[in-house]
């Protein structure tokens, strides 16, 4: 799952984190999250943008 946040006022949405969940037998039985400095670097080995400007209105 990747994760943005954005800035109070901030049109644009920055890249934050990446929460990777692994699931068995119906269950969570592992989540590893990436945040800052690496997390964000991470965007870009999965095709996503840094910057995300929103859903089209």
């Amino acid at each position: 799952m990747a994760i943005y946040a954005r800035r109070h006022q901030e049109p644009e949405w920055r890249a934050q984190s990446l929460h990777i969940i692994e699931p068995a037998d119906g269950a969570i039985v592992s989540l590893t999250v990436y945040v800052a400095p690496l997390g964000p670097g991470l965007f870009a080995a999965f095709g996503l943008p840094p910057v995300w400007s929103g859903p089209e209105a």
